[in-house]
C-alpha cells in the first residue's frame, strides 16, 4: 500500500496584494504638490508679464508727453514766400550757368570761336590789381564793351596795352575809354572801354 504525503503549502505562493490606502494617498499627495508647483510658476510668470506691461504703458505715456511738448516747441512748418522766390532765382541762375557751360564746351561744333576766343584771352591774361565787372560781346565778336575797376589809374592803359600785345582783340578798334575815380575808395578807378561798332567809321 502506497501512501503519498502532500508537502505543498498555500502559504508559500506569492499573491499580489492590492494597493493599500496609504500608497494611494501618497500618490495623490505628490500629484497635488506638482499641480501646486506649476500653478505657482504660472502665477509668477503672470506677475512678471504684468510688471513689464505696466512699465511699457508708463514709457508710452512719457513718450506721448514728449511728443506733445515737441509739437508745441516746433509747430508745423509754413512756406516762406521770400525763401521760395530765392530758390526760384537760384534755379534760374543754375539753369543759365548750365546753358553757358554747354555753349562753352561746344566751341568747335557751333562755330562760336569769335566769342570764346576773346573770353579765353581775357581769362588767360589776368592782371593783379585789375578786375573786370562786365564783358559784352555780340554774336560776331566785333562789338566789345568792357567795364572794370583798377587799384591805380595807370594800370588801365598798361592792361589794355598788354591785351593788344597778346592779340586778345586782334583787329579791334576801340573808340571810347572812360576812367572815373571812386570817392568811396580813394586811389581806385572805374573804367569802361567800347569798340567801334561794325560799319561805322
Amino acid at each position: 500500500m502506497r501512501q503519498e504525503i502532500n508537502l505543498f503549502q498555500a502559504i508559500l505562493i506569492d499573491k499580489p496584494e492590492p494597493f493599500q490606502v496609504r500608497q494611494c494617498g501618497m500618490i495623490l499627495l505628490g500629484f497635488f504638490a506638482l499641480l501646486l508647483i506649476l500653478a505657482g510658476f504660472s502665477y509668477w510668470q503672470l506677475q512678471v508679464h504684468r510688471q513689464t506691461l505696466a512699465n511699457l504703458q508708463q514709457r508710452e505715456g512719457q513718450l506721448r508727453t514728449l511728443v506733445e511738448q515737441l509739437e508745441q516747441q516746433f509747430p508745423e512748418r509754413v512756406k516762406n514766400p521770400l525763401l521760395e522766390e530765392k530758390i526760384a532765382q537760384a534755379e534760374k541762375r543754375l539753369s543759365a550757368q548750365k546753358q553757358l557751360q554747354t555753349y562753352l564746351s561746344t566751341k568747335k561744333e557751333v562755330g562760336n570761336g569769335a566769342i570764346l576766343g576773346p573770353l579765353e584771352g581775357l581769362a588767360k591774361n589776368v592782371q593783379r590789381g585789375i578786375w573786370l565787372k562786365r564783358i559784352q560781346l555780340d554774336g560776331s565778336g566785333q562789338n566789345v564793351q568792357l567795364a572794370g575797376t583798377a587799384l591805380r589809374p595807370e594800370q588801365v592803359p598798361a592792361y589794355l596795352q598788354h591785351l593788344g600785345q597778346r592779340g586778345v582783340f586782334s583787329g579791334q578798334v576801340f573808340s571810347r575809354l572812360k576812367i572815373e575815380r571812386l570817392k568811396e575808395r580813394p586811389g581806385e578807378v572805374d573804367f569802361s572801354l567800347q569798340s567801334i561798332p561794325e560799319g561805322k567809321p
